[in-house]
């Protein structure tokens, strides 16, 4: 009887440190975080013109050329939602990858 309990003990114990690592998985298979690389690099481009008003249209022109329906709804709503910070980002002169990595586009 001792031995069962020890060894259930040990058992228990033993489960009770494992450690599950989650598995980062891109956004989108990469396709959210070279979007927004590639809407930081046409700011940085386009220079002091570039601003919230710029990354907005900017995004509704990408997200309309995909002419995919839901799809456009969605790649809407997710990069409207990071106008403002990626901005502020942009304005730092932050590079590309570190900007959209900020804004959980990138991982």
């Amino acid at each position: 009887m001792k031995t069962a309990i020890i060894l259930l003990a040990l058992v228990s114990f033993s489960c009770a440190f494992v450690v599950y690592k989650k598995e980062e998985k891109p956004l989108l298979g990469g396709i959210l975080c070279d979007i927004c690389q590639n809407l930081v690099k046409g700011a940085e481009t386009e220079g002091a013109d570039a601003g919230e008003a710029w990354l907005k249209g900017q995004i509704d022109d990408l997200c309309d050329g995909m002419n995919a329906g839901f799809l456009d709804t969605i790649c809407k709503s997710v990069l409207d939602g990071i106008v403002v910070d990626l901005d502020q980002y942009i304005k730092q002169d932050l590079p590309p990858l570190e900007c959209c990595e900020k804004v959980d586009c990138c991982s």
